[in-house]
């Protein structure tokens, strides 16, 4: 799991959410460290929570604070026949707010920022 603010040149999905596995191998190879290792049955147990996540109904943004920044909480669902990736909104807080309805994304929000709440507030102290 990685915490970073985007680099100038990072790619962001389209308007539909979507990224091709080149810009995001692009992006990955941009990420400088690893802030929290997972173990593989736990990391596992949450990504198939994905799937139903990314049919969560998402609330609209709401303007929430000024000048705090924006954390994302989210994942990306791999689709192998066009060899792209699939943006999943967990959560969104900051200036703008955006919620996902879904039972999935809660729980996976709630797992992560439970897991990395430590290494946020630290790397957050850092900047």
């Amino acid at each position: 799991m990685r915490y970073f603010k985007y680099p100038n040149n990072w790619h962001h999905p389209d308007t539909a959410g979507y990224i091709t596995e080149s810009d995001m191998n692009e992006n990955i190879q941009q990420l400088d460290s690893v802030s929290l290792t997972i173990e593989n049955d736990i990391l596992f147990k949450y990504f198939c929570m994905l799937k139903g996540a990314s049919e969560g109904h998402l609330s609209d943004p709401v303007n929430r604070m000024f000048d705090a920044d924006t954390t994302i909480y989210s994942g990306y669902l791999y689709d192998s026949i066009v060899k792209e990736y699939k943006h999943v909104l967990i959560k969104q807080w900051g200036d703008w707010s955006i919620e996902n309805n879904s039972p999935e994304a809660e729980k996976i929000y709630r797992w992560l920022e439970s897991t990395f709440h430590y290494v946020l507030e630290n790397l957050r102290s850092d900047n």
